[in-house]
């Protein structure tokens, strides 16, 4: 079943994965890229970004690799972003996405955030 969408177009319906389901499959891959010290951390934390690291009360489950590229909507192609890191990671994809998410850092995201949050100063 699809729902009405904005000038009388149907939408499908996207699946929503639970939390749980995405860090239980993430665990190892956050333990081995030194996001998280073990597993169990990983479940004791709960609401950080796998990018950037930063605690938010409120992330976004981003897809690693677009739907409309052929990504699938399941835990094994979605990570748990804030706001500004998930803003930073949209035009990435696949292979793509992991250069940048191995790279990126807390302070790239403060940046971001900030200019997200209409911050128009010099920064260092």
């Amino acid at each position: 079943m699809g729902s009405k969408g904005g000038r009388g177009v149907t939408m499908r319906r996207r699946k929503a994965f639970k939390r749980a389901a995405i860090l239980a499959y993430w665990a190892p891959w956050l333990v081995v890229t030194n996001r998280a010290d073990s597993v169990m951390d990983v479940f004791d934390c709960g609401g950080w970004c796998f990018a950037c690291g930063m605690r938010y009360p409120r992330l976004q489950h981003a897809h690693i690799k677009a739907l409309c590229e052929g990504g699938a909507d399941d835990p094994s192609n979605i990570h748990v972003l804030c706001r500004a890191c998930h803003s930073a990671s949209e035009h990435r994809s696949g292979d793509a996405y992991f250069d940048w998410i191995a790279t990126w850092t807390l302070v790239d995201s403060l940046k971001l955030r900030a200019i997200l949050d209409g911050y128009t100063g010099a920064m260092p």
